[in-house]
């Protein structure tokens, strides 16, 4: 039987499945249990939770996994990510525009930049790392179009995937549509950032020429149908 590939991730915190309630509506979830997350994880705990999460893919048939970047110590996530000796890609978890609630995950446009770069030349992938560095970036309404157009340009460079959430909730829709005038996908096109070698995930609310314009471009696109499902999220 073929391996699987897990196509969205974040195995750095994998450690805590299971805590949330099915029923923590989005805004419970970030201030109950993500927002406290993140002010308290340490390297260990990342690197733990890469093994647990291997663990598991390994033992339920996925041999691969990409992961946007959710780890804020990249060494120590990336050497629990390499034990198990399943495939990936996974980094930091990166943004330069994040509302005030989210700041805690905030940093300029140029250590953004300087962190990928660093990423993608201490842990790329190769026979002796089988889970190595892509530019992952948070994407939505959290990265201005020079961190991305920023990202993309390393992400050639490294001839590395770039990967990042966008059309997720009709909210970031209408931000786009407020801010610039046009839709997140119009956005990326107008920047010159989408082709093969880009991934985006959810894309949950897309227009016609949203469509038309991933077609043109062959971007690559991940639907996760469980957590669109449990949050609604185009309801």
């Amino acid at each position: 039987h073929p391996g699987l590939v897990d196509a969205h991730e974040h195995a750095a915190w994998h450690i805590t499945r299971s805590v949330v309630s099915d029923t923590f509506t989005g805004q419970q979830i970030w201030e109950e249990f993500e927002d406290p997350l993140v002010r308290n994880i340490t390297g260990e705990d990342e690197k733990l939770s890469l093994m647990l999460a291997t663990s598991e893919m390994a033992v339920n048939g996925t041999t691969m996994f990409g992961d946007t970047g959710s780890a804020f110590f990249a060494k120590e996530m990336f050497e629990g990510a390499n034990v198990v000796g399943i495939k990936g890609y996974s980094g930091y978890a990166l943004g330069d525009s994040f509302v005030p609630e989210l700041k805690v995950f905030n940093k300029s446009t140029k250590r953004c930049v300087e962190l990928l770069e660093e990423q993608m030349k201490l842990y790329a992938r190769g026979a002796q790392r089988k889970v190595g560095a892509l530019v992952g970036l948070v994407g939505m309404q959290n990265c201005s179009g020079d961190l991305v157009s920023a990202g993309k340009e390393i992400a050639r460079a490294h001839g590395a995937q770039m990967h990042l959430h966008s059309s997720v909730y009709e909210a970031e829709i209408k931000q786009f549509i407020d801010m610039y005038g046009k839709t997140p996908v119009e956005y990326y096109e107008d920047l010159g950032v989408l082709d093969e070698g880009t991934t985006l995930v959810h894309m949950v609310h897309l227009s016609d020429n949203d469509l038309d314009i991933l077609e043109k471009r062959r971007v690559s696109v991940v639907h996760c149908a469980g957590a669109s499902c449990k949050h609604a999220l185009g309801a």
